[in-house]
C-alpha cells in the first residue's frame, strides 16, 4: 500500500525574510495551501521548473 503525504504547514525559519527567497519560490509557497496531497505539490515545482526530491 501506498504511503499519503498531506502538506500541514509550510514555513521558514525565524530569521530568514520571505522577501529574501527566489521569486519562483515566493510564486511557489503563495501557489500551496493546508491538505494539499504530494501530487499536486510536485506538479506545482515542476511548473516553475524546480526539482523536488
Amino acid at each position: 500500500m501506498a504511503d499519503a503525504f498531506e502538506l500541514v504547514a509550510l514555513a521558514l525559519p525565524g530569521e530568514v525574510a520571505p522577501e529574501s527567497l527566489p521569486t519562483t519560490i515566493r510564486q511557489f509557497v503563495s501557489d500551496c495551501w493546508p491538505g494539499m496531497r504530494r501530487g499536486q505539490l510536485v506538479a506545482r515545482a515542476r511548473r516553475l521548473a524546480l526539482r523536488p526530491l
